[in-house]
């Protein structure tokens, strides 16, 4: 019996690989366009939207200590700063510096602390929703 072929085994093994696949990112159909990105600057915020909804909004109301927030043009893209600010009720600064690149379309956003930037896998688009 060790020999022979287990069909029961086969079908339990070709069921779990049916539910690993269904935990795989879903990519959105061919031919649908992402969403139309945009940015609504204020008095000390800065909020980015898609298709016209709020997504992402840095507001220095929402930090304690004494934060500013600059928003400035750079050779790379747009580049807004928070400094001086810290998580409520902590003493953690909560500073950080934002990329907007202007040559993917500002669909990615690079964030890094004291001036360095770290990551790059900030995807603003409706397909990256988390």
């Amino acid at each position: 019996m060790a020999g022979r072929l287990s069909l029961s085994g086969v079908r339990k093994g070709a069921a779990s690989l049916s539910d690993a696949a269904s935990l795989a990112p879903k990519l959105p159909p061919i031919g649908i366009l992402p969403g139309a990105l945009g940015v609504v600057q204020g008095p000390g915020m800065i909020t980015f939207t898609l298709n016209g909804q709020p997504r992402w909004q840095i507001d220095i109301r929402q930090f304690a200590g004494t934060p500013s927030l600059t928003i400035k043009p750079d050779a790379r893209g747009t580049l807004i700063t928070l400094q001086g600010a810290r998580f409520p009720g902590t003493q953690l600064p909560a500073d950080f510096v934002l990329l907007r690149p202007q040559n993917e379309g500002g669909r990615n956003l690079f964030i890094g602390q004291s001036g360095h930037i770290w990551s790059e896998n900030c995807p603003l688009d409706a397909n990256s929703e988390r």
